[in-house]
């Protein structure tokens, strides 16, 4: 193959370019670890022809504030989007982020998921099939499983979506204890804090998070947010509409 314009978003870079730059002898290996890497590796830049990024970051600066959605939202807003491969570990934590990132209508740019857990080996013969727009075979690289079907990002697309994605991610985030803190954080009026329940129990229902003999309650509406927190977080950065997104609350040093 012609030689490729490869980024590899990863707080691993260390480990993964060299097998690269090696493999792909005169291609350029451009790596980025973290949002500032990102922007300066894709602004004013000619497009890449393939992505690597990791789905959900292996690194504690960063772990709540950048994942590989955000890296596909910032080279779509640079104009730079491309074909992308997206590195997952399989865990659990990973399941709303991956049903997102699978989703074709979303991101038509993703043509697979690399599983880290299987060496250097399946990413090296994926690049060359991604950058010339193909997508990774199946049989050699399964997406892991999303458990539980509709995929939460779809909810937040629909009628009142939005509005229902930012309190749940103002509650993940660990800033609200009540609904008169939460329509403090969140930017909105009491009466829509109030209503709460109404945005997401429908939600939690449908998907059958809790039992369908369990009530639906603040306190369980509020452990279903931090059960959910890094994708809620994740998509209020990229979709939260009227203002800056929330982060996560974390304690002071010392």
């Amino acid at each position: 193959m012609d030689r490729l314009r490869i980024l590899v978003v990863t707080a691993l870079a260390e480990i993964v370019a060299p097998t690269l730059e090696d493999t792909f002898a005169g291609s350029v290996v451009v790596t980025a670890g973290d949002p500032d890497g990102l922007r300066r590796a894709v602004s004013g830049r000619p497009r890449f022809d393939v992505m690597v990024t990791d789905l959900t970051w292996n690194d504690r600066r960063y772990e709540w504030d950048f994942d590989g959605l955000d890296a596909l939202q910032m080279l779509s807003d640079e104009g730079r989007s491309t074909a992308t491969i997206v590195a997952a570990q399989g865990h659990s934590l990973e399941e709303d982020h991956l049903a997102e990132a699978l989703d074709h209508a979303h991101h038509p740019e993703v043509l697979g998921v690399y599983r880290k857990t299987t060496g250097l080996d399946p990413l090296v013969r994926a690049i060359p099939i991604a950058a010339s727009g193909g997508r990774l075979p199946a049989d050699e690289y399964p997406a892991p499983l999303v458990a539980r079907p509709p995929a939460l990002h779809r909810y937040f697309h629909r009628r009142s979506g939005r509005t229902a994605g930012h309190l749940a991610a103002v509650v993940a985030s660990g800033r609200a204890s009540n609904y008169a803190t939460l329509a403090r954080v969140a930017g909105v009026a009491p009466d829509t804090a109030n209503k709460l329940l109404a945005y997401l129990g429908p939600i939690i229902a449908e998907r059958q998070d809790t039992p369908p003999s369990e009530p639906i309650t603040q306190a369980s509406v509020f452990r279903w947010c931090e059960e959910h927190a890094r994708y809620l977080l994740s998509w209020d950065r990229r979709f939260h509409p009227g203002g800056p997104a929330v982060t996560r609350w974390r304690p002071p040093p010392g």
